[in-house]
């Protein structure tokens, strides 16, 4: 079996934790044993849990090299996700197959200096983004290959009959 470590910030109801929810949720469905790591606790966490997959939360604190290098060998690749997992993936990429996948563009720039991680950032090798922008922007930044994996939403579809009492009103979509 193969063996999966999925890294996340939080495990807040947002962006990134979602869409790291639904690539281990598919990871687990086909066979794979999946661990999520995160830094902060969160309402998804529970989501998570309901799929069977194991999570743990993280100090990433001074000892957390150590940690890494002890539980990492169980593992066959890690799937990290946004540049605030920087700690970890500059601990893994020596250790194991890394995915750091971005999902910062132009605000890319204000999280380097914060987290002081543009060193690693530059040295990875493997980094993906979620759009052809990010992709753009990084290389015209700092002369960087990525590749892109769009994130998705799944479709979720619940059948609607118009009121036939008023069948001139209008119908107004959202998208976000």
């Amino acid at each position: 079996m193969r063996k999966v470590l999925v890294v996340i910030k939080d495990f807040g109801c947002n962006g990134s934790p979602l869409y790291a929810f639904h690539v281990a949720a598919i990871l687990k469905r086909n066979g794979y044993y999946v661990n999520v790591w995160s830094y902060d606790d969160g309402v998804l966490r529970t989501k998570f849990e309901k799929e069977c997959i194991n999570v743990e939360i993280i100090n990433p604190d001074n000892t957390l090299r150590t940690y890494i290098e002890k539980k990492t060998v169980k593992y066959d690749c890690l799937i990290a996700f946004t540049i605030t997992t920087y700690q970890i993936v500059q601990y893994c990429c020596n250790l194991l197959p890394t995915i750091w996948y971005i999902h910062e563009g132009h605000n890319l720039k204000e999280y380097l200096r914060e987290y002081n991680c543009k060193r690693i950032f530059l040295q990875k090798h493997r980094i993906w983004v979620v759009s052809e922008y990010a992709q753009q922007y990084i290389f015209e930044t700092w002369k960087k290959e990525t590749k892109v994996v769009h994130n998705f939403v799944p479709d979720v579809y619940e059948k609607y009959q118009m009121i036939k009492s008023s069948p001139h009103k209008k119908i107004r979509f959202l998208l976000l």
